[in-house]
């Protein structure tokens, strides 16, 4: 799933995007972050009046020993009048100014755990909501990309799309929402800051993006690493689903060693990767950490010069309240960096997730596509080319099909028997020509209608991991118990089925690995059967099975084409006698058609191809 040059745009702003539809939670989100923010400020600006009030009983306690040591009755008398009622006073006075303190405190404690919960609380369900739908959204995509897509990618890097790089693009919705609370909370301390005196928020101004550059300075060095680590995770994703896929063939060629330290190898890329991107997330969280304390060493320098020298009007309770708002200041700039480092870290996978957004499908439906109601008069090629990535496949194809016959395409390896099927569901378009149905271009009907009216019969059997009856309805969802057994009888499965301890209900395994190839395949022929498809596509549907099976397999196949249009790829010529006509393929173009009879008395390729079978089957 890599990045798509010329369409990528920058990520950040497509997952603000993204979070459009959620706007009121997002909204809700920042509110409660806002009052969070300036609650645990309000906090520290307690600092003040608290320090006041005892600074203030602390002078009256020393003035009232003062006056007992002079031992003077003037000054004992003042004492009694001045050191006594400061005690009282203090009592009186300060203490209510304590207390509203301690009041304000518990009342702003309260609000801090309320507001972290409702932040934790709704980021996580805003961030796992855009990770449900990032999935869905991706899922729903990827299924409605062309074939073309799937032949140019690998199914362990699309997987590692829809689990690891979506997995990256969560976190990095996380992130942001903790870089934005991290910067309301700058700006609530700067507030605070210029409440309690304008210049000392200068100086935190001056010092913030001081501290912030070595995250700036890195950034690219740390998303380019990241990126790189994220492709080589899919080659390890691709390389565990290969091994997985092919395991009996590991096996029997004993080459579970070999496969192992291919893997390795793979792992040690995904390591090099990481560690580069490490290397420089430790670079910047280190010159990150010196600047901080750096400059909270010169902001308190510069702050008990000032008190010192009485400039500003500055006191010790707003050097102390300052320093309190210079230590969180720093916790959260430190904070703010480290997410904005770790941003750039996680935002690879979503730049990886929306570049396959970018994709678009190359097979769609004409603006003025109409729905196919029924096949009356038969299916046409005319004068079809094709191929893939400019490599040609098919030459010049023409011929013309009549409705509820069967056509027989034959043929060696790579003739191009299999691409001229794909063009009729429009897994593929041809690249000049045209394929009709009712001598209309089939780009014309709407393509969720053409595939309606076809069933595919394929040579690899794919079956689901569920039971019997779910693979068997995936040819028509709504059909009830009866359909369904009475497809399976056509197909001559159902004797099978039934002798199995859970019928029906009998688990296939994955991709049918717990039966053998020809119940798989009369598996799919009864889907096929149930879907009652007008058109029916048959490529090679019997080439790797048994004598037996394949006519167990031969006799469901009768039973499927009856009325249908059908066509059929056919790897034993024997098989396809009975067609109505036979096309011959070579290299791409036709060379000849007509009967089983007529072809053998025109002595030409297919004459030939069926010698060569008769004698392989003497032998």
């Amino acid at each position: 799933m890599e990045n798509v040059p010329g369409k990528r745009r920058l990520s950040e702003y497509r997952i603000f995007k993204y979070l459009w539809p959620h706007k009121w939670l997002v909204v809700s989100l920042l509110l409660v972050d806002a009052i969070l923010q300036l609650s645990e400020a309000r906090i520290t600006f307690q600092v003040k009046p608290i320090y006041m009030a005892l600074e203030q009983a602390r002078a009256a306690e020393e003035e009232d020993e003062k006056a007992e040591e002079e031992g003077s009755v003037l000054d004992q008398a003042k004492a009694g009048q001045t050191a006594t009622p400061a005690v009282g006073s203090f009592g009186e006075d300060k203490w209510p100014m304590l207390r509203e303190c301690f009041y304000v405190l518990a009342v702003l404690a309260a609000v801090v755990a309320i507001t972290e919960f409702g932040r934790i609380y709704l980021s996580r369900y805003v961030a796992y909501k855009l990770d449900y739908d990032l999935r869905n959204d991706l899922c729903q995509h990827m299924l409605g990309l062309s074939m073309s897509f799937f032949n140019d990618k690998q199914n362990g890097v699309l997987l590692s799309g829809m689990t690891n790089d979506i997995a990256t693009a969560n976190q990095a919705i996380l992130l942001v929402f903790d870089v934005v609370s991290s910067c309301i909370a700058l700006i609530a301390l700067l507030a605070m800051t210029y409440l309690l005196k304008p210049i000392l928020a200068l100086a935190l101004i001056v010092i913030i993006p001081i501290i912030w550059f070595p995250s700036l300075k890195y950034r690219g060095k740390i998303r380019k690493a990241s990126a790189d680590r994220l492709a080589k995770l899919a080659d390890l994703t691709q390389d565990m689903t290969q091994l997985l896929t092919g395991i009996r063939t590991v096996k029997a060629f004993r080459m579970e060693q070999q496969e192992v330290d291919e893997f390795r190898v793979i792992g040690a890329g995904v390591l090099r990767k990481s560690m580069k991107a490490t290397r420089a997330k430790a670079m910047s969280t280190a010159w990150t950490s010196f600047l901080s304390r750096f400059g909270t060493a010169l902001i308190i320098l510069g702050a008990g010069w000032v008190i010192m020298f009485g400039e500003y009007g500055l006191d010790l309770g707003d050097m102390l309240t300052f320093l309190g708002f210079v230590g969180v200041t720093y916790g959260k700039v430190k904070s703010l960096a480290k997410d904005y480092t770790s941003l750039q870290e996680y935002l690879p996978g979503s730049e990886r997730v929306f570049a396959v957004f970018d994709v678009t499908a190359d097979i769609v439906d004409h603006p003025q596509a109409k729905p196919l109601k029924e096949i009356r008069q038969g299916i046409a090629f005319r004068d079809v080319d094709f191929g893939y990535n400019g490599v040609p496949v098919l030459h010049g194809i023409s011929f013309d099909v009549k409705a509820g016959s069967i056509i027989a395409i034959v043929g060696h390896s790579g003739a191009g028997k299999s691409t001229m099927l794909d063009l009729i569901p429009r897994f593929y378009d041809p690249q000049k020509g045209t394929v009709e149905i009712d001598g209309i271009d089939i780009r014309r009907y709407s393509r969720d209608s053409l595939l309606a009216h076809i069933a595919i019969v394929g040579q690899q059997p794919f079956l689901f991991n569920t039971t019997i009856t779910e693979n068997i309805r995936y040819g028509r969802r709504n059909a009830s118990m009866n359909d369904v057994v009475a497809a399976a009888k056509a197909a001559n499965i159902h004797d099978f089925i039934a002798a199995q301890p859970d019928g029906y209900d009998t688990i296939t395994g994955e991709q049918g690995v717990r039966l053998s190839g020809g119940q798989r395949q009369r598996i799919t022929i009864a889907r096929a059967i149930l879907k009652n498809a007008p058109i029916l596509l048959l490529d090679e549907a019997t080439s790797s099975l048994d004598n037996e099976s394949e006519k167990l397999v031969q006799a469901g196949l009768a039973n499927l084409m009856k009325d249908r249009t059908t066509f059929v790829i056919a790897h034993r010529l024997t098989t396809v006698q009975h067609a109505d006509r036979i096309i011959v393929l070579k290299e791409g173009r036709i060379v000849e058609e007509g009967t089983h009879d007529q072809l053998l008395a025109a002595g030409g390729e297919y004459a030939r191809l069926y010698q060569s079978e008769i004698q392989s089957d003497e032998n």
